[in-house]
Formats: structure tokens, C-alpha cells, sequence
């Protein structure tokens, strides 16, 4: 079973960095001694003290064990992790120094990492010196938080822009002139009388405006902050949580969350995670990742087991800490709290790769919808009345009028559960069509924690009509895509909506 508790120990890899330490403090003490001899001194400590940061970084284990060892029982937290020099540098050269000094040689040494490539570190820090390379440094951070922000920028503007697309606010407007494509700034009057008119339209390029607007816009729409949106991870957990919790009912076989970063569309490498399984037919789950898990770089497909992904999911809300740790090409959820549990991912070995399916890209999408989250949170309230009993409804049957779509049950007296807004009037959904029971109680149960108004479809596959589907992009950029095939038999035969694994 992956779901451990870790022992770590230092072992005799710990030992032998022990001893190459001991040499870098006698560098730092023989600096601190002569300082006025010259930047030579530093320069060697800083070299060795950079090697020495560069191949333990790689061992997670052993830099913890190391870290707590220390005569300052230091930890290896976030910040650490993030730049293992604020730790080494302390370690090296003391207390004697000033905090600001001490703060600038780990930010070089950071640094450096990113941007020496092949050259020895003491070549590279003569060329500038301290002071140039730090100043270096910060310019540096500032471009790197600037792409970040342009992307999240990018991201929100997308999400936006895909919600107005699928919700419009009115229906099409008839009588204006030709315009381009796309969103525009227009003037309404109001005649005081309940009429609204529309009487200008700019047509000219005012993409800086119109983002700003829509920004604004987008933000109005950011619905409550998840109470652990802060927390390391929490976009992993959510991805985890929504996958094992929509899905694993589902899926009467051997199921697992699959990992893999793909750079097929492009340059840059997405991390997506999907529900994969034996089953010959079950709902599915992706998400495909924001910004990539660089942990997982090219060391292939892993795999989580159902039963680890149910107890991360458990155990995370309750445990502050959670981190990836890489050892020898493993992968493993560290959860830094007193407890120490990990979970390891396990490689997709050929032989299992076989027997597993994947969920497959469906056709035709129609009847676009936004389920609401207020009316999912009623639903919900309603769901456990109707599981209790031998005569519980395994399924619900649609009923559409209009710009209303409702599940039903009439032999069990539910009128209907109406969480399910349309964008536009639909048509009714083909017959003995009906939605698995089992699979809407997870998903409603699954969903409603996050608090998010999801857009959805429906759409075929083997047949018309085959599937409920939800596309929906998180105010963070991430994309959550769910499809539960529907019962078309007294026997609730499932349409077919997988595949086998590619």
C-alpha cells in the first residue's frame, strides 16, 4: 500500500554531506577571520557552499535530516524548500553577520542556480561581484513575478470571457450595423419607464479598456474564498478531491487519478490529471493544471491509487502542511506535520496500462448550462430523503420546458431537482435518457464545497444524448471537465463515453 508513515534517517548519504559541510564552515570561518584580505576568501566559500546547496536540494530526506541535526535545528519549511540557501547560508557563516548581508548571499546563490548553466560558480561571481550579482538578482525577480502576474492576467480575462460566452447577458440584438467580432464598449438610455435603449456602439480597437473592463468584471464574479486556498497544494487538492470524488462511485472496477505532464499543444507543459479505470463504461474526470507540477517533470505516467486518493483528500484539510517530495525518480504527497505521512504515485507499468480506459472526446455538444451552486447546496438537502429504502431511484428521469431543466422521480414524489440554469431554450433530451443516481449524488456532494456556479453541455457519443457534461475553468485557471454517460435501459445499461488507454 503507498499510504505510509515515513521514518526519515540520514543514513550515510547525511553523513557524508556532514563532512562536506564541515569544510565549507572552515572556508566561511577562514573569510570572517580575514575579511580585509580580500573577496577571494568569500568567493571560494560561496563556490563550495553553492556545489554543496545544488546536490543536496535533490535529497529531500536527507536535507531535512541534515536541517534538524544542525546546532540551530533548523526545518526544511516552504521558504527553504523555495531557496535552500536562506538555511545554508545562516549555517555557514553564523550569526556574526548582519541578516540583510546574510539575505543577499542566499540571493545570489538562488540566483545562480537559474542562470550559471555550465560556468564555475567562482568565475561567474568575479565577473560582477556580490553586489552587482545581487542587484541582478532582483531585476531578475521583478520580470519573473511580472510573467507570472500577465499570465494569471491572461488566464482571468479567458475565464471570463468564456463565461459571457456561454451565459450571454440578453439574447441577440437586431438592427445594428456590422461589427467585428468580439466584446465591445456601447452607451444605453434608460427612458426612466422600464425601456432600455441601445444607442451607440464603438467599434474601434479599445483592447486596453475593454480587458480593464472585463477584469473588473471578472472579479465581481470570484465567488468566496475556499477556507484552504491558502495552503500548499490546495490546487492539487482540489484536482484530487473533484476526480476520486465524482468518479470512484462510478467506476464498479479497479480505478486510479493518472499524472502526466504533456507538452503535445505547444512549447509549454500543462500537468493534467484523469480518471482512469477496468470499467468498461464510467463517469470521468480530468483537470488539467494552471501551472505545471515541475516535480513530475519527464519521469514518466504515474498513477494514485482510489483508496490513497480518498485518504489524501480525507487528511488534508486537517493537516497545515503538505509538500512533493523526489527521490530517485519517486514522487511521493509529503505531509510535513507531526504525523509524517506520505503518498507515493506508482509508475503505469505497460502491463496495467492494458487493462485500463480512459474517458474519450465526445461530439456534438448542446443544451448548454450553468448548474447553479445556491440551488446545488437545496438539492443536496433533498438527495439522502431519496436514497434510504429498498426502493430508492437509481435514476432520474429529465424533464425540459422551455428554459427549465428538471430531474424527476414521480414514483418516489420528487417533483423535481432544478439546479440546472440553460442558456438559452431547450429542447428536450432524447428518450429513456436518464441520469445515474449514483453519479449525481457524487458530483452534487463533491462540487458544492467549492462554492462556483459550473458551465455544462450535453453531448453525444455511441448515441444521441449520451452524456452530462461540465467544462468549467476556476477563477485560478485550472479546468475541471466531468462527463457521467447516461442509463438507457430498464437495465441502466451506461452509454458508452470511454476508451482504451492511449
Amino acid at each position: 500500500m503507498a499510504l505510509a508513515v515515513k521514518k526519515p534517517s540520514t543514513g550515510r548519504a547525511a553523513e557524508e554531506f556532514d563532512q562536506r559541510f564541515k569544510a565549507i564552515r572552515t572556508s566561511a570561518e577562514k573569510f570572517n577571520k580575514y575579511e580585509s584580505g580580500g573577496h577571494d576568501l568569500l568567493y571560494e566559500a560561496l563556490g563550495e557552499l553553492f556545489t554543496f546547496g545544488r546536490d543536496i536540494s535533490k535529497l529531500e530526506e536527507v536535507f531535512g535530516a541534515f536541517l534538524k541535526a544542525s546546532d540551530q535545528k533548523l526545518k526544511l519549511n516552504k521558504v527553504t524548500k523555495e531557496n535552500p540557501y536562506n538555511a545554508l547560508v545562516k549555517l555557514a557563516f553564523g550569526n556574526q553577520k548582519s541578516k540583510s548581508w546574510l539575505s543577499e548571499l542566499s540571493t545570489v546563490l538562488a540566483y545562480a542556480t537559474d542562470q550559471i548553466g555550465n560556468v564555475a560558480f567562482t568565475d561567474w561571481i568575479k565577473e560582477g561581484g556580490v553586489k552587482a550579482r545581487y542587484e541582478e538578482a532582483v531585476e531578475y525577480s521583478r520580470k519573473k513575478k511580472g510573467k507570472k502576474t500577465n499570465s494569471l492576467r491572461s488566464t482571468q480575462l479567458e475565464s471570463i470571457r468564456g463565461s459571457l460566452r456561454q451565459s450571454p447577458i440578453s439574447a441577440a440584438i437586431s438592427g445594428l450595423p456590422e461589427i467585428n467580432e468580439g466584446y465591445h464598449r456601447s452607451l444605453l438610455y434608460s427612458d426612466g419607464k422600464g425601456n432600455t435603449f441601445l444607442v451607440d456602439i464603438k467599434n474601434e480597437s479599445e483592447t486596453i479598456s475593454t480587458d480593464k473592463y472585463l477584469l473588473e468584471l471578472a472579479k465581481q464574479r470570484i465567488p468566496d474564498t475556499h477556507p484552504l486556498k491558502s495552503r500548499p497544494l490546495f490546487n492539487l487538492y482540489r484536482a484530487i478531491d473533484l476526480i476520486v470524488g465524482t468518479c470512484a462511485a462510478s467506476s464498479n472496477g479497479k480505478g486510479f487519478i493518472r499524472f502526466r505532464n504533456d507538452t503535445s499543444e505547444g512549447s509549454s507543459t500543462t500537468t493534467k490529471l484523469d480518471f482512469v479505470s477496468d470499467a468498461p463504461s464510467f463517469a470521468h474526470a480530468s483537470v488539467v493544471l494552471a501551472a505545471p507540477i515541475a516535480e513530475l517533470g519527464e519521469n514518466g505516467v504515474f498513477v494514485m491509487t482510489v483508496n490513497d486518493a480518498k485518504q489524501f483528500a480525507a487528511h488534508f484539510p486537517s493537516d497545515p502542511i503538505w509538500s512533493l517530495s523526489v527521490v530517485d525518480g519517486e514522487v511521493h504527497f509529503v505531509d510535513d506535520s507531526s504525523i509524517e505521512r506520505t503518498v507515493k504515485l506508482l509508475q503505469l507499468e505497460p502491463d496495467l496500462t492494458k487493462t485500463l480506459r480512459q474517458g474519450q472526446a465526445l461530439t456534438t455538444q448542446s443544451r448548454q448550462f450553468k448548474a447553479i451552486a445556491a440551488d446545488m447546496k437545496h438539492a443536496i438537502e433533498n438527495l439522502p430523503k431519496l436514497l434510504i429504502g429498498k426502493n430508492a431511484p437509481k435514476a432520474l428521469s429529465w424533464d425540459i420546458k422551455g428554459n427549465q431543466m428538471w430531474l424527476i422521480s414521480p414514483a418516489h414524489m420528487l417533483s423535481g431537482l432544478d439546479f440546472l440554469s440553460p442558456v438559452m431554450t431547450v429542447t428536450p433530451i432524447g428518450e429513456d435518457r436518464e441520469m445515474s443516481m449514483a453519479d449525481l449524488s457524487a458530483f452534487i456532494g463533491t462540487v458544492v464545497p467549492y462554492n462556483e456556479d459550473l458551465t455544462g453541455y450535453i453531448a453525444d457519443s455511441d448515441v444521441k444524448d449520451a452524456a452530462f457534461c461540465i467544462d468549467h475553468i476556476w477563477s485560478d485557471g485550472d479546468r475541471f471537465l466531468y462527463v457521467s454517460p447516461f442509463a438507457i435501459s430498464a437495465n441502466l445499461d451506461r452509454t458508452m463515453v470511454c476508451e482504451e488507454l492511449r
